[in-house]
């Protein structure tokens, strides 16, 4: 049987002191919560890593990938503003379907959230890439046909 691994020390006491109580000769319920020599319940959550996407990208909503946790939450955020509802990681891993971007440079990150303490992790480091979509497509002019001769006579000047 393996032995288990602690990454915290832990210790328990009785509140108030057990000798300022008189307890019956008899089994007593006593509560017991856990706590790290600190105070701190709970250790916040590893911030999630973004892995995707990198350099350019040629589609307006891109997807957006990493890895987390397994059942935490993640928050994406595109140039400082939260994108979407949270996504949950799976098998360590997490991805996100950006709203259309425009062209040009952008910034992501993401915050993990632990659902059983409801602790968040600190803020990813940032990902950036460049949305590169190319050139609208060329208009096609369809009326007046070509070779027609167009007259429109100005009947009254414009301007002073």
């Amino acid at each position: 049987m393996p032995n288990p691994v602690f990454d915290y020390t832990y210790s328990w006491g009785l509140q108030p002191a057990f000798d300022t109580i008189t307890l019956a000769n008899s089994p007593q319920l006593q509560p017991v919560y856990a706590a790290n020599n600190a105070g701190t319940p709970f250790p916040d959550p590893p911030a999630p890593v973004i892995t995707v996407p990198t350099g350019t990208v040629v589609v307006s909503n891109p997807t957006i990938s990493g890895t987390a946790n397994s059942g935490y939450n993640i928050t994406i955020s595109i140039d400082g503003v939260v994108a979407g509802p949270p996504v949950t990681a799976t098998n360590n891993a997490w991805s996100f379907q950006a709203q259309a971007l425009g062209n040009g440079s952008h910034s992501v990150t993401a915050v993990a959230a632990d659902p059983t303490t409801g602790r968040n992790s600190v803020v990813s480091s940032p990902d950036s890439f460049t949305v590169a979509l190319g050139p609208p497509p060329v208009p096609m002019i369809t009326n007046p046909a070509n070779g027609s001769s167009v007259f429109n006579p100005m009947t009254s000047p414009i301007g002073k």
